[in-house]
């Protein structure tokens, strides 16, 4: 008698991945002869666990985690039985041809996107989440829990609901944005939200799911649906105002540490309080005169190394705040430096805030309507360029993306002095 195919999950120990993890994968056996599949075939998401983690999913010793993967090997097995005779040919055509084929479900393309984003990427993470809720809050009507997380932090449906990508046309996309900006959500934010919807349309038209000539961001003579928001409005200072800054008499801690760290931002050429946060004593070099650090925001794709040239001033309040001592030690002491990503998000999003609340109170000073934390860049940018420094190092400087091109790739190459060179130009008046 022949034996009938089994159906079980299978551990890939084989490769391990940073965090200590193994991908989990499905296993079919049939007459001796075993064939493994990556698990995103039938679940959309790539799965990864640790050997204690993989024993609980294997001994049912945490249910809950269990039913998801007990669920879909219930499905395979049923389906298995079909298939007669048992062929891993016949499998295979029947499963990735028919059953697993892309969802049509806008809400399910989501949490493909979601989870195809790394554990660190949590700004785009929770862009990509409050975007679907906010576009389902509009079809449904309510605010219906339509994601969930399971216990390994990655998406799930939630709601037994359905929302079909081909409703979103340009009529679904015109009352949209104008039906959530007149509940008080800015329209940047709107805009924000329908980028994220154009990606994932985007993919749709790439896996086949909708057609290009669906695309419904464009109208019937070819011109843009969306447009994107103008950004919000900057607020650039001159050296001037910023001398004036540095010279109120300041009544408050919480305004002190609001300018302290306005200010080294700026002369640490506009310098990301996430990157701030994050540097580390072995960061900095040449008796601490200069730090190096690798742009958070872009690092999974440009991992670029920006050289900092610390002027006095802003040496002045890094000690100030510094306590770090260690090398590996975190300059600041706002981050432990091993919570989740999203605590990490958190308390980066705090010290923005107090940042914030303390400038706004001196921008009121200074005749501003406000001065926020991103307005350090604006500044730097603006100034460096009435200074007339190159825009090769402004754009090195700051971290943005250059295009790799073989003259690039050895004109954004700078040497400390160098660095020392432009950095005095830039900041003369404060030297």
């Amino acid at each position: 008698m022949i034996s009938a195919p089994t159906v079980a999950l299978w551990l890939d120990t084989r490769s391990i991945n940073k965090e200590g993890k193994a991908p989990l994968k499905l296993r079919i056996t049939y007459q001796r002869t075993t064939k493994r599949y990556e698990l995103k075939k039938f679940m959309n998401q790539a799965v990864f666990m640790d050997l204690k983690e993989y024993d609980e999913i294997i001994k049912m010793r945490h249910r809950t985690k269990f039913l998801p993967y007990n669920k879909m090997i219930v499905e395979l097995q049923d389906k298995v039985k079909t298939i007669n005779p048992f062929s891993f040919e016949a499998f295979e055509k029947a499963l990735f041809k028919k059953e697993i084929q892309k969802s049509d479900d806008l809400i399910d393309l989501y949490i493909e996107s979601i989870n195809g984003f790394k554990k660190d990427q949590v700004s785009s993470i929770d862009t990509y989440v409050n975007a679907i809720k906010k576009l389902c809050k509009y079809k449904f009507g309510n605010d219906e829990v339509v994601l969930s997380k399971n216990s390994e932090n990655l998406y799930y449906k939630a709601t037994t609901r359905s929302f079909k990508i081909s409703e979103v046309n340009a009529l679904f996309l015109e009352n949209f944005s104008r039906t959530v900006t007149e509940s008080d959500i800015a329209k940047s934010t709107v805009s924000i939200y329908l980028r994220t919807l154009r990606a994932v349309y985007n993919k749709a038209i790439a896996s086949g799911i909708v057609t290009k000539e669906s695309y419904p961001f464009l109208s019937k003579n070819n011109k843009p649906v969306i447009t994107v928001e103008k950004k919000a409005q900057k607020t650039v200072l001159s050296a001037n105002q910023i001398k004036e800054i540095m010279k109120l008499e300041l009544y408050s801690n919480g305004d002190e540490f609001g300018r302290d760290f306005w200010l080294l931002s700026f002369f640490c050429y506009g310098l990301n309080i996430t990157d701030l946060l994050h540097l580390r004593v072995k960061d900095f070099y040449s008796d601490n005169n200069y730090f190096q650090f690798v742009r958070r925001k872009t690092k999974n794709k440009v991992n670029e190394v920006i050289k900092v040239m610390v002027i006095p001033i802003a040496k002045e309040i890094i000690n100030k705040y510094k306590t770090g001592i260690k090398p590996d030690d975190l300059v600041f002491n706002f981050l432990e430096g091993y919570e989740t990503p999203d605590k990490i998000k958190g308390k980066e999003k705090w010290v923005v805030k107090r940042i914030n609340r303390g400038m706004k109170n001196i921008a009121d000073r200074i005749g501003k309507n406000s001065i926020k934390t991103y307005d350090c860049r604006y500044t730097f940018a603006n100034l460096s360029r009435n200074k007339n420094v190159p825009f090769n190092f402004i754009q090195y400087a700051m971290g943005h993306t250059i295009d790799k091109s073989i003259t690039d790739t050895y004109m954004i190459e700078y040497n400390d002095d160098e660095i020392k060179y432009h950095t005095e130009s830039i900041f003369a008046d404060f030297l």
